[in-house]
């Protein structure tokens, strides 16, 4: 992983710091003049004054204009405009009686060369010229090398993250620390598997057997404990069987309001989609609860069990009835809280009984 992460790194460096490589030639037409003027006779006859015969470079208009003066009609002029290319040229000026070989030149816009007025007025329509190749060069270097700079101290930053953690990570592995959650997890699984051996088996009993039977588990620390599973009747007209409600049980009171996990009190609720505006419930206390007046008040309105190994309820719906019974259970014991007061685990068998139809109404 580490040496995948560091090649990464190095690709994404390299990518960014490739230049495209300029040949000289292309040097040349970038930084040279876009302009170029043959005369057959001296610039100095328009007014124009540059360093004589043969090549030579102005600045007219804020452009760069390339001359060649004192042209023998008679001589070849492919050499001259082969060097005027080289030099940048992209518009040229002819003398007036000279055919301009567009042909030859297809990148190439010719004009006759009338006086220094007409191209005066042709290099005001051109562009401002480019900023000199050495800074564009400078330009195009220092902001590569910033993001590879930039790129690098990341994936430094990244790599020693990532060792950070890797190492915090084996050094839990080898004490066997594990997350709350994880243990929270493990004691609810074990608690399930040690009450499952005592739940109801009605095929032993022979009885007609439920349409849904489930168990619901909590342990000490689980601060979120808040279960529900959906009731349904088997439907062989439908795969999904008729919804008739769901049953949950949740916390109901807790020894200190500030320790949610401390749980005292549990409530078993029932919803029943044939009276969706009422939900039915039942509370299991253990004997802390049912011992302290000002606690047991604020149940009293609630249809109440005291907590205990075999303790079961009924609780009536319009279109199935739920039986519960404590299959296992047993208390925290701890110097800093009263006896029979916190559950360390609790579980809770339940078994809903479809009702017949004549029954709904």
């Amino acid at each position: 992983m580490k040496r995948l992460s560091i090649f990464i790194f190095l690709l994404l460096g390299l990518s960014a710091c490739y230049r495209q490589e300029i040949t000289p030639t292309q040097t040349v037409l970038e930084v040279g003049s876009p302009v170029g003027v043959i005369l057959s006779s001296s610039a100095e006859e328009y007014g124009i004054q540059t360093e004589g015969a043969g090549y030579s470079t102005v600045t007219l208009q804020g452009q760069q204009v390339t001359f060649y003066e004192n042209w023998e009609t008679d001589q070849p002029i492919e050499p001259i405009l082969d060097e005027m290319v080289l030099r940048g040229a992209r518009y040229v000026f002819l003398p007036p009686d000279v055919a301009a070989p567009v042909n030859s030149y297809t990148d190439v816009f010719f004009k006759a060369f009338t006086g220094q007025e007409e191209l005066d007025s042709f290099l005001q329509t051109l562009p401002e010229p480019s900023s000199p190749p050495a800074a564009q060069n400078a330009d195009n270097f220092s902001m590569p090398l910033i993001f590879c700079l930039t790129m690098g101290i990341l994936g430094l930053l990244f790599l020693l993250v990532v060792k950070a953690n890797a190492a915090k990570a084996k050094g839990k592995r080898k004490s066997g620390q594990i997350s709350h959650d994880s243990m929270v997890w493990l004691e609810t699984l074990a608690a399930r598997k040690t009450a499952s051996q005592y739940k109801t088996d009605y095929d032993v009993k022979g009885k007609r057997k439920p349409i849904l039977q489930h168990m619901f588990t909590y342990v000490h620390g689980n601060d979120r404990f808040d279960e529900a599973v959906a009731v349904e009747c088997p439907n062989p007209n439908d795969l999904l069987g008729e919804f008739l409600g769901e049953v949950g049980l949740s916390i109901a009171h807790t020894y200190s309001p500030r320790q949610p996990w401390e749980a005292a009190a549990f409530e078993l609720w029932l919803f029943d989609v044939k009276n969706p505006m009422q939900t039915f419930s039942h509370i299991f206390m253990s004997e802390y609860v049912a011992n302290t007046p000002e606690l047991r008040a604020k149940i009293e309105s609630e249809a109440v069990t005291l907590a205990a190994l075999d303790a079961n309820s009924l609780i009536e719906g319009e279109k199935f009835s739920v039986e519960a019974r404590v299959l296992d259970m047993a208390y925290r014991q701890q110097p800093d809280l009263p006896d029979n007061c916190v559950f360390q685990h609790f579980t809770l068998e339940i078994t809903a009984w479809q009702k017949a139809v004549e029954d709904y109404f």
